[in-house]
């Protein structure tokens, strides 16, 4: 249990961190000699002034199982709950990241420069001021990232930003996204022109009451396929997708059991495969061929509909 620090709650650092994929590279440093075996599980931390969980310099690092509620409350600098830099093959699975505060970053989640092969899934994210994710290569790069089978329920600020770096090959599928009342959201905010390459496919995202939710897409960096885009402005190209209501069971509810389809929801089978995905969801159900739209992979359930709540009528696509 990690309460009440002023910096970072737990954070992995090396001498031995010098290549030249990130911008604080020194050639005239030690190589480049990542820890290994580093597992980081069962942790719970509150209260931070800065980032939450930082893996460096590591390879094959597994962070799973971990609890954050409240990062980034006391920093002028920019800090996010759970990620990666300069390290590779990062896994974070089964965490909760929640009270991020700020726009300076404030995200749950983010995937940082110097960092290949990083894999973020079954995952939650809820009430983070600034957001739930961060693609972010500033002078270096980073590539092959997968964002898949993770739950963000009222998320403020940005779905997915991206830095003013390059970057190749990050794909995120299979997420469900839900904005409630009052909240507004850039469900993918591009804050470059840079050469990078996303693909955002068989998610849904679902926005009701006030506030909104678009689109800041730049440069066609972003390819859009076989997603839910429910109440959002200025819906995307999005082959495949639709903009019907996806039903989904009760938001407000504790966290992941919310947020599955309801029987008869259009986003069942709805989806297209994605090459490497794995074989269960988030829930343990099998992954089927065609999946679902969203993180949720079972048969539609009968769980009670979250309640309803007319989307502003500026917000329709």
């Amino acid at each position: 249990t990690v309460t009440t620090v002023d910096r970072e709650g737990i954070y992995f650092a090396s001498t031995w961190n010098n290549r030249p994929v990130h911008g604080d590279y020194d050639p005239d440093g030690p190589a480049y000699l990542p820890s290994t075996r580093v597992v980081v599980r069962g942790n719970t931390l509150k209260d931070l002034g800065g980032d939450g969980i930082v893996i460096t310099a590591t390879d094959k690092t597994l962070v799973e199982h971990n609890r954050l509620d409240g990062f980034q409350r006391r920093s002028a600098g920019y800090n996010a709950g759970m990620w990666p830099w300069n390290a590779d093959n990062t896994l974070f699975q089964y965490n909760e990241v929640s009270g991020g505060e700020t726009t300076r970053d404030g995200m749950a989640y983010d995937i940082d420069e110097g960092t290949f092969g990083t894999v973020f899934q079954y995952n939650v994210s809820h009430d983070n001021a600034g957001g739930f994710f961060l693609v972010c290569t500033a002078t270096g790069r980073l590539a092959d990232a997968v964002i898949r089978y993770n739950i963000s329920r009222n998320d403020h600020y940005r779905g997915i930003e991206t830095c003013s770096g390059s970057f190749d090959r990050v794909r995120a599928h299979n997420n469900t996204i839900y904005i409630g009342e009052g909240i507004t959201q850039t469900v993918i905010n591009e804050n470059t022109t840079n050469k990078h390459d996303i693909t955002f496919t068989n998610n849904i995202v679902v926005k009701e009451g006030t506030g909104t939710a678009t689109f800041n897409l730049k440069n066609n960096a972003v390819t859009l396929a076989h997603n839910t885009l429910a109440n959002i402005r200025s819906t995307p190209g999005n082959p495949g997708g639709t903009t019907t209501d996806p039903r989904l069971t009760d938001p407000t509810g504790a966290l992941p059991d919310g947020l599955r389809l309801r029987s008869g929801s259009p986003a069942l089978r709805a989806g297209t495969p994605v090459p490497g995905s794995p074989r269960r969801d988030l829930y343990g159900n099998p992954v089927g061929n065609p999946p679902n739209m969203g993180a949720y992979q079972g048969r539609g359930v009968a769980g009670p509909l979250r309640p309803t709540a007319t989307a502003d009528a500026g917000n329709a696509s």
